[in-house]
């Protein structure tokens, strides 16, 4: 071995010891070093890709993930809330409507008819993500959005829809829409045999038969513009009610209202009587428009074909 390859350790453990020579070669030293380089570098390596560090991080993304998914949650609770109000506002709103139109409480109480399908529908994708408890953020959120654009466009079309129809309804409130009295229908509008001499004749309204003292209201609301006795009517009253409508009401027995008084729908008037030319207790019921007469059942809601009897 030549002197310069090799590496010489004195070792001298004490003054009364024998001193020790250790030579090494410098290929050894130079492989045990690097033995030692690479066990270093795989316990360093270890340390920074143990699974458990694995674990923590993904741990700790999904911690931030529940963070994050907890404040959309809340988020969610708040636009719910806001909804409830919405939907709250919206049968408010439908209360009143169904009040102006006289609509039924209940859709059951509609007429029967050979059935349909409709109404809204949700995004097929929230219809998905509906039966799927694992269903995503993102299309919570999209129906979120199509509830809040529903509800939104709905109030809109009820406010229109009210709006709309408490016009009407002030104008509806002046058209004799029901009819005057109870009793039995007995002579209609137009050309019969008169009665007394059973020639042709024109009858200007109709005749309803009824018990003397039948209680006769207003078929809609207006002023008396007439009160009193007049030829073959007896007994009778004039209503002025709007744009040229007029209705009269003959042979009454009795006369609650005076001249210039405003009555309103379903108030009672007057009772049915047997004043004036007449075969019998009847009520004579008229309605002008601009001083033509109009068969009366035309303005009568529901198109009757008789009153309602007497109970």
């Amino acid at each position: 071995m030549k002197q310069n390859d090799a590496y010489t350790i004195l070792v001298l453990p004490g003054h009364a010891a024998w001193s020790y020579c250790l030579s090494v070669r410098k290929r050894t030293c130079k492989h045990a070093l690097g033995a030692l380089s690479v066990i270093l570098f795989w316990i360093v390596f270890s340390l920074y890709n143990d699974p458990a560090q694995e674990q923590l991080a993904e741990l700790s993304v999904l911690e931030e993930e529940r963070i994050q998914q907890q404040a959309k949650i809340r988020e969610f609770a708040f636009t719910i809330e806001g909804l409830k109000k919405q939907v709250a506002r919206l049968q408010e709103m439908d209360r009143r409507v169904r009040m102006l139109t006289n609509a039924p409480e209940d859709i059951s109480s509609a007429p029967e008819s050979a059935g349909g399908m409709g109404g809204p529908e949700l995004p097929r994708e929230s219809q998905t993500a509906a039966v799927n408890p694992a269903r995503s953020l993102s299309v919570v959120e999209q129906e979120m959005r199509w509830l809040q654009a529903q509800a939104s466009q709905q109030e809109r079309h009820l406010e229109a829809l009210e709006a709309r129809v408490q016009s009407q309804n002030s104008g509806w409130a002046f058209i004799p829409t029901i009819w005057p009295t109870r009793g039995r229908f007995m002579s209609g509008f137009g050309g019969r045999p008169s009665p007394f001499t059973g020639l042709p004749s024109v009858h200007h309204g109709v005749d309803i038969a009824a018990a003397q003292g039948t209680p006769v209201v207003a078929p809609a609301a207006g002023t008396v513009d007439a009160v009193g006795r007049k030829g073959g009517m007896g007994n009778r009253i004039e209503i002025e009610h709007r744009d040229g409508l007029r209705t009269l009401y003959g042979h009454l027995s009795k006369m609650l209202v005076r001249r210039g008084q405003t009555v309103q729908r379903g108030q009672v008037i007057g009772y049915v009587g047997n004043t004036g030319l007449s075969t019998g207790p009847h009520l004579h019921y008229e309605v002008r428009l601009h001083g033509v007469p109009i068969n009366p059942i035309r303005y009568i809601a529901g198109a009757w074909t008789a009153p309602p009897t007497e109970s």
